[in-house]
């Protein structure tokens, strides 16, 4: 009635790793460049310090291992925590990630 709009439902996905705050699409950028990665997902989740933790999942490509990708992950300078193989990554029917979803796959929850 006052002509004011109110957005809701949305929530940012802005990965605020203990200070350092990232886009997940820029993280996703650099790490889709690896060779063994097909496809990757990055989310933020709050570890068991209490501090929001970069997780990628991927779909690798041959043979890609987590360790592997963790390692190349820490020598390009992404605060990457802990990298998951999954089967495909949950895209919505635009082909954005589906990062809530994502993220409670990931988490056990």
């Amino acid at each position: 009635a006052d002509g004011m709009l109110v957005v809701s439902g949305r929530v940012s996905d802005v990965i605020n790793a203990g200070g350092t705050k990232m886009a997940p699409e820029l993280i996703e950028d650099l790490v889709r460049r690896h060779p063994a990665v097909a496809d990757v997902a990055a989310v933020g989740t709050i570890g068991a310090s209490g501090v929001e933790e970069v997780w990628l999942a991927i779909v690798p490509r041959g043979g890609a291992a987590p360790d592997a990708i963790l390692a190349w992950c820490r020598e390009a300078d992404l605060p990457v925590d802990r990298v998951v193989t999954i089967a495909t990554i949950p895209r919505n029917a635009l082909g954005k990630v589906e990062r809530a979803r994502l993220r409670r796959e990931l988490s056990g929850g």
